[in-house]
């Protein structure tokens, strides 16, 4: 609209534009020209030339808000307008022109009508794509990766998107992923995240973990399109499984159902029916003698009720676990199919040992939650639990070998507190760790002796990439300062830094509220500045993010 009054102003005869290379942003001269003529492409570069960086160039919106400062409604009317956050793979596309267009225009408009507005862009920084790159051209991944945000920094710009550039970040950035770092730490501390054996699925050609979202029907990588193996690995998980209540509860507010309903729905259909309860289980190698549990290793146990545990006699394990696949593990096989394992679990309550049983996958037997590793031993309502209820002949196959187990049973002493969750029949433990250099480095140690892992102290943090000429390798023991740890748990000085890093989504998981306070270097952000502005008014991006 001011560029529009701007010549307007003008007398007719002293209008002017300035003469353009077509083929460029470049500018030569001022040369008369008339309101009656063509608006064409060299008139609209020109006048883009003249004002296009006071109206949406790096320094706009400070200018913007410094001029109109006293035309500014008071603070309670604002705006977060949030846009997905971009991953810089060199240049934009479509995609990305339609939701900064959209960002933008909504943006504007909210300015336009007095409010103050919040309209940042970042970069999601790290990831697979530089990493193939880094070793494809030889160069180092940070290198492709910067050139990559200054070029599309550069597209943005030109499209007129007025975004706050001051607020600008990436995710790559030290003083960013320091923040990143610590907020693992703290989940550790919390006893939030965790390590443990499982099977993953491994994309043979990009050498990494991947989340299930990123396995096709067909069982093949979405990005390098190769059949997907299952490996075994130690992994870094995160207990989302812990809050699936309270994630469920929170979807059912007024709030979110007017103009949220399809991506509730998805959200729902993601943490499924909330059903039952769990509690995780140490495993024991023996069933006598504690000693023998273990370091770190768990079953997560289902149950319909807390009830139940006090009389249990055995668990019922997933016939896709880990210890089910190895013939090591059996103690015995029954004439009906059914395995009784090596291993024992804890009686959460009772403290009293309990035998695991389980089976090949034609052997029918009571299933097993997809959120759990292991369940009771109980009749459930099919009414109420559909197929997970199963027919209680299959609980026959293992009451007909029980008293072979049952000798571990004993007299009960004392009923034991214990922690347990509500659960939900689909939702699992979110795994964040990943198998590549371009990450955020887990700020761990791994102790050679005992095989524990602890954290590095946030003191120390950020701990830094290194550069490496191979991958996964993330340090370097002559420069790192992870080596200089000892072990909490055995003392040993005898440890190896964690070259794991964390899922690039880890990462994104708190990047809008870095935006409100992206130059803090004493905390991960200031609650007092970021809590005027939350919850986000708006969020553009694909439906798919959810």
């Amino acid at each position: 609209m001011k560029l529009f009054r701007y010549f307007i102003r003008l007398p007719r005869s002293n209008v002017y534009r300035v003469a353009c290379d077509t083929t460029s942003r470049n500018c030569s001269k001022w040369k008369p020209f008339s309101l009656e003529d063509e608006l064409n492409l060299d008139v609209k570069k020109s006048i883009e030339s003249k004002w296009g960086n006071r109206v949406y160039g790096v320094n706009s919106i400070a200018m913007l808000e410094q001029q109109r400062k006293d035309e500014l409604e008071p603070s309670n009317k604002k705006s977060y307008v949030l846009s997905m956050f971009p991953y810089p793979s060199g240049k934009l596309h479509l995609g990305h022109v339609r939701i900064y267009t959209l960002s933008d225009v909504l943006a504007r408009y909210h300015r336009l009508n007095g409010q103050k507005v919040v309209h940042p862009i970042g970069w999601d920084a790290f990831g697979l794509p530089a990493e193939n790159a880094a070793r494809d051209n030889g160069i180092e991944p940070e290198k492709w990766t910067r050139e990559n945000i200054q070029y599309m920094k550069e597209q943005i710009l030109r499209m007129g998107c007025n975004f706050d550039w001051e607020r600008e970040f990436a995710t790559c950035d030290p003083t960013y992923y320091k923040w990143t770092q610590w907020l693992f730490s703290k989940l550790w501390e919390l006893g939030l995240a965790y390590k443990k054996k499982a099977y993953v699925f491994w994309d043979p050609i990009d050498k990494t973990v991947l989340a299930e979202e990123q396995v096709d029907s067909d069982m093949r990588s979405w990005r390098s399109g190769a059949k997907v193996e299952k490996r075994l690995l130690n992994q870094w998980f995160i207990r989302t499984a812990v809050f699936a209540k309270e994630l469920s509860e929170c979807l059912t507010t007024n709030a979110l159902r007017q103009g949220w309903r399809d991506i509730v729905d998805v959200q729902k259909h993601w943490i499924g029916p909330i059903k039952g309860y769990f509690t995780d289980c140490p495993i024991l190698i023996s069933g006598v003698d504690s000693k023998s549990c273990r370091d770190e290793e768990f079953l997560r146990l289902w149950f319909s009720s807390p009830d139940i545990l006090q009389n249990g006699n055995f668990v019922i394990l997933q016939p896709g676990h880990y210890l089910n696949q190895s013939e090591e593990n059996n103690l015995h096989i029954f004439d009906n199919g059914v395995k009784q394992l090596k291993v024992f679990i804890r009686n959460p309550i009772t403290g009293l040992p309990i035998p695991v049983f389980s089976g090949s996958n034609d052997i029918l037997l009571p299933l097993v939650p997809e959120s759990s590793d292991c369940r009771m031993d109980e009749v459930l309502s099919e009414e109420e639990y559909g197929e997970l209820a199963g027919q209680e002949s299959y609980l026959s196959k293992i009451l007909s070998v029980l008293p072979t187990a049952k000798k571990y049973q004993g007299v009960v002493d004392e009923i034991k507190e214990f922690k347990y969750f509500h659960s939900s029949l689909k939702l699992r433990d979110w795994l964040v760790s990943r198998q590549r250099h371009w990450g955020t480095p887990i700020p761990a140690i791994v102790c050679v002796d005992c095989g524990h892992s602890s954290m590095i102290p946030v003191t120390s943090l950020p701990i830094k990439h290194t550069k490496a000429p191979e991958y996964p390798v993330c340090y370097n023991k002559k420069d790192s300062v992870l080596f200089l740890c000892t072990c909490p748990k055995c003392g040993s000085s005898n440890t190896n830094p964690e070259t794991d890093t964390l899922d690039t989504f880890f990462d994104s998981s708190w990047y809008f509220l870095r935006y409100l306070d992206p130059q803090n270097e004493k905390e991960i952000f200031n609650p007092e500045k970021v809590s005027p502005w939350l919850p986000v008014q708006t969020y553009i991006g694909g439906k798919e993010h959810v």
